[in-house]
């Protein structure tokens, strides 16, 4: 049976405003933008059927999920392994040359160099090993519409990766904003992306 995980960005935050590097937690609340995003979503997805609703334990991602968590009915799901990618000794930097850095890195790891440290933090590997604990447990679990609350650069790490022919043309010309979304289903070899940002897209099963 198919399992959509149907990715969510948390809510603005005003470190995204200013453009720092804001991922430690708990971290900031939302700003007032945030708030009314946040409630924007329950009728925005209010066609999906969700089961469950999992959320990092960032303050901004507790608080975009309780919205919708309160319209469903749900106990949102708090787990600390689908926390943004830290920033290490970048965190609050707000100079450019740090954000180029930071997704630099990232990108390496998708292209398949997983070991890369990012400035005193995280490696790849370690990204994708604890993403992968939650959503292995979603996927044995008796729930197939669910809900992540999470972050930009995790979302769209882990999808590109785990998504197998994940055009990675989207990442650019369709970042992951403010309560953006995406869909990934599992199928036999793994996971597919179905949607990203609004756009429909059609990948083979692997």
């Amino acid at each position: 049976m198919t399992t959509r995980i149907h990715f969510i960005r948390h809510g603005q935050i005003d470190s995204n405003v200013t453009g720092a590097l804001d991922t430690a937690v708990p971290g900031p609340a939302l700003n007032q933008l945030g708030l009314t995003q946040a409630e924007a979503l329950v009728q925005t997805l209010a066609h999906v059927p969700f089961e469950a609703i999992y959320a990092s334990t960032a303050t901004r991602a507790r608080m975009t999920a309780a919205p919708l968590a309160t319209a469903l009915g749900l106990e949102p799901q708090i787990r600390d392994d689908i926390r943004e990618i830290s920033a290490g000794s970048l965190e609050m930097s707000i100079r450019h040359e740090d954000r180029v850095a930071y997704h630099m890195a990232i990108d390496t790891w998708g292209r398949g160099d997983l070991d890369v440290k990012l400035a005193g933090g995280t490696t790849g590997r370690e990204v994708l090993e604890r993403a992968d604990r939650v959503f292995n447990e979603i996927l044995a679990g008796p729930h197939r519409e669910v809900a992540v609350v999470a972050h930009g650069a995790l979302i769209a790490y882990w999808t590109a990766v785990r998504s197998g022919d994940f055009p990675e043309v989207l990442l650019m010309s369709h970042p992951p904003l403010n309560t953006g979304f995406a869909v990934v289903e599992s199928h036999p070899g793994g996971w597919r992306c179905t949607q990203w940002m609004g756009q429909d897209i059609a990948l083979p099963v692997q």
